[in-house]
């Protein structure tokens, strides 16, 4: 596997970490956009959940559930574990090749957040890959870097250069994002992931590996009062899940997909 090309995308992160954060800001972080995800630790001690649907229209023809679980087991580093599952299907290209696409993914990992540094939020994440799907079924590497920075008291941006380490296509993007909030509880999120290197699809019309970008937006609505903090999400996209290799994978051919997430924070 050829990691070093793809890492320098996290070199800006990477070499945050050692620097000491000159400012704190206690402001809870957000969690995750509709495919990259955030800066935000689960605190120490408690348990955060998300559950996500995601149904593909044609060509990719599919519906995929997804659901995470992140414990935080101290104050800059929490562990977490997600999965996605969906049917598989055949679709037959333009020159009668046949693709087979669809299946599931789990993926460990932890996420270790670097600190503050003025309006800067910096978060590192590493863990493992192991999908049920037609063209992988062995564990890969995934590493994830995320960056946000509050431009506005409305507007927070995101970068999120993320991979999985498939032998002999390591798949990688650099995302961007933004929330910004409509009010207290209202908030409209989006991002975009520029792939970079590999191929994370298929073309029908020929079933050749190609390359497409992902992307996603969504209304977010935000509870209050007593109780546990939840949000729900509302959108559309075309990526397949939320774990870094499915967040990484379109629906087949220009197939969008809508969405709709539920998540309980700390």
């Amino acid at each position: 596997m050829k990691y070093r090309p793809t890492l320098l995308l996290f070199t800006p992160l990477l070499l945050a970490g050692p620097v000491r954060a000159v400012a704190s800001d206690e402001t809870p972080r957000m969690y995750r956009l509709v495919n990259l995800d955030g800066t935000g630790i689960t605190a120490k001690g408690t348990l955060s959940a998300s559950i996500d649907h995601r149904s593909a229209n044609k060509p990719e023809g599919i519906a995929y559930t997804g659901i995470s679980f992140r414990w935080g087991l101290t104050r800059s580093l929490e562990l977490g574990v997600r999965g996605v599952t969906g049917t598989t299907a055949d679709f037959t290209a333009g020159n009668g090749a046949i693709i087979r696409h669809g299946g599931r993914d789990v993926e460990v990992y932890g996420k270790y957040g670097l600190g503050s540094f003025g309006k800067v939020h910096l978060a590192i994440l590493g863990g493992a890959s192991m999908p049920g799907t037609p063209a992988q079924s062995q564990t890969y590497g995934t590493v994830s870097g995320v960056g946000e920075m509050k431009v506005h008291d409305r507007v927070n941006l995101f970068i999120n250069p993320r991979a999985i380490f498939i032998e002999g296509n390591t798949i990688a993007g650099i995302g961007v994002g933004a929330s910004v909030r409509i009010s207290d509880r209202v908030h409209i999120v989006g991002d975009w992931t520029k792939i970079v290197t590999g191929e994370n699809t298929r073309s029908v019309d020929d079933g050749t590996r190609t390359r497409r970008d992902i992307w996603g937006a969504a209304l977010r609505w935000s509870s209050g009062g007593e109780g546990v903090p939840v949000d729900f999400d509302i959108g559309w996209g075309n990526a397949t899940g939320s774990t870094t290799g499915f967040s990484l994978t379109p629906g087949l051919g220009n197939s969008s997909v809508f969405y709709f997430a539920l998540h309980a924070r700390h």
